[in-house]
């Protein structure tokens, strides 16, 4: 354990504290009542609201005025960073993630949409890792390129995923200046290389119809991984997770009404838990949505029974003794 005598000072001291966290409030009351700023924050209202891009004014000037929307850069990150220099323990209020040269800051949000200010830093060898596979999420993307250049790599998804020829690659360079979009979980972007510092600003606004994030191997199509792009339905996907590893089989009554409702992928991953908490239960179930003429999930779950039963023949059996006809 690292001890630092700054951090134990301050954690000791609730008036520093209090300062500290009083200074960070002023700080964002003054950047939100800024001219920028609350050009920004009305736009970003109307672009959450559902409003086109092109009719929210202040925040489409982020994306076709290249000189505003480094200069709302420049003062979040002078009024920021100042705030540091003055309080170094200061909480700033933002969500930010940092991993593998990139760092994230959340600017803004309106409801489900959000402002970050990203940055993209070279690998210390200078070496690109071999992408083998990207992420598909159901959202609209707007990216500003304030500084620095890379090179990214932009994938179609073609449906349905039936191999490697379902994505269309297309590499190109961008920089300071440059703007690029995304709508719907049918493309992807990753940057091969970095060659300085990218600094950006990014919007997104996931898209009204919920549909899973799904990574695919570019190489043969394999979905690779599956999550709810919804925050609700993820939290309830973690916690369906939790306890089928607790093997929590008296968790089975609430996963079986999850079965019924919700998203397609939520659905599935409730009866995928069932049947291994709780197989008779799970098979009644699986045969219940195999057998609904009108359920999305029904020729997915008629594939799984005989799959099921073709391994295990006596889940044949069980189904005839325990499931409604």
């Amino acid at each position: 354990m690292r001890y630092n005598q700054h951090i134990a000072r301050f954690r000791a001291d609730k008036r520093a504290q209090k300062r500290a966290a009083d200074a960070s409030d002023r700080a964002v009351e003054q950047w939100n009542a800024g001219p920028i700023a609350r050009q920004v924050l009305k736009g970003l209202a109307d672009f959450d609201a559902g409003r086109p891009l092109q009719e929210c004014a202040g925040l489409e000037r982020l994306f076709s005025q290249p000189a505003f929307a480094r200069k709302l850069a420049d003062n979040w990150v002078d009024r920021f960073v100042s705030l540091l220099g003055r309080q170094p323990l200061v909480p700033l209020p933002f969500p930010y993630h940092y991993s593998e040269g990139a760092a994230v800051m959340e600017q803004m949000r309106h409801g489900r949409s959000t402002l970050s200010l990203v940055c993209y830093c070279p690998t210390a060898d200078g070496r690109t890792a071999e992408i083998k596979s990207g992420c598909f999420q159901p959202l609209e993307r707007h990216e500003a390129f304030l500084a620095g250049r890379a090179t990214m790599r932009v994938v179609e998804r073609q449906e349905p995923v039936v191999g490697g020829e379902s994505f269309v690659h297309c590499t190109r360079e961008v920089r300071s200046g440059d703007t690029l979009s995304q709508f719907g979980d049918r493309q992807t972007r990753i940057f091969e290389s970095v060659q300085d510092c990218l600094v950006l600003i990014r919007l997104a606004r996931p898209e009204n119809i919920v549909s899973p994030l799904r990574e695919y191997r570019f190489e043969d199509g394999e979905l690779l991984h599956q999550a709810s792009s919804n925050k609700q339905e993820s939290c309830r996907e973690m916690a369906m997770a939790i306890l089928g590893k607790m093997g929590r089989a008296d968790a089975v009554p609430a996963l079986a009404q999850l079965v019924g409702f919700g998203s397609d992928h939520l659905r599935w991953e409730a009866l995928r838990h069932c049947l291994a908490l709780d197989t008779a239960r799970g098979m009644c179930l699986l045969n219940k949505v195999a057998n609904s003429p009108d359920d999305a999930l029904a020729p997915q779950a008629k594939r799984l029974r005989q799959h099921l039963i073709v391994a295990h023949p006596q889940l044949a059996e069980l189904e005839d003794d325990l499931c409604p006809a």
